[in-house]
């Protein structure tokens, strides 16, 4: 039943109790005897819309390990979720319990990145008990990287920048992450400017962002 209001809509009447709760006990009736033929269907169905209790953590990994070689290799514009969900073999729907979107797995990437950068770089530079010692740890890390043949690729293009990002949560990050590393190298340059085994006039930053470029170049 329709009626008219003031403004020239239409609206439906609302459907007597009785009939509406009948309607509901008719569709209800049809999906248990439907469920009771095809259990396997449901079982199915229930599967594969139902986050896991407990995420894999090797799947994780081999979902943020082949991102971080499709981003390197590719850009973040050059890729999509439902490329790197079949080269994962796994359903795109399954990729969102793990990584709410495409840019939280990139940032991820952005992370692994510096980490990997920490381990052969940064980690050997903290570890070190002199200026000079951290500088040649420096320069030895970015021989180590370049031989990560596994990693090589993908590590310049996140570095650099294949593509086009303009997110802003991934240009804050990036340039979070170069800052950081400049103010680790500009520290290190002062105290061995301090200590006489470096020798160079005016602020230390420039010089770290001369050997950071230095590490971009190589890689």
């Amino acid at each position: 039943m329709r009626g008219d209001v003031d403004d020239g809509t239409l609206i439906v009447a609302r459907m007597p109790a009785r009939l509406y709760i009948q309607n509901v006990a008719d569709v209800l009736a049809f999906i248990l005897n439907w469920s009771i033929g095809h259990p396997v269907c449901i079982a199915t169905l229930m599967a594969s819309t139902q986050k896991p209790a407990v995420l894999d953590l090797e799947t994780r990994e081999r979902i943020l390990q082949t991102a971080f070689e499709m981003f390197g290799r590719y850009g973040y514009d050059g890729v999509s979720i439902d490329q790197i969900s079949k080269a994962c073999s796994l359903s795109k729907g399954a990729m969102y319990w793990y990584f709410r979107n495409k840019e939280a797995l990139f940032v991820e990437c952005v992370k692994r990145l510096r980490k990997l950068f920490v381990a052969h770089i940064y980690g050997p530079m903290a570890g070190a008990d002199h200026p000079k010692e951290q500088m040649l740890k420096f320069f030895q890390g970015i021989e180590s990287v370049l031989q990560d043949s596994e990693n090589l690729q993908s590590v310049s293009g996140l570095l650099i920048g294949v593509g086009r990002v303009d997110r802003d949560l991934i240009k804050e990050f990036r340039t979070r992450a170069r800052r950081d590393a400049e103010h680790f190298l500009a520290g290190i340059l002062d105290n061995g400017r301090a200590s006489g085994q470096f020798r160079f006039v005016g602020d230390a930053l420039p010089v770290a962002r001369a050997l950071f470029i230095v590490l971009e170049g190589c890689l």
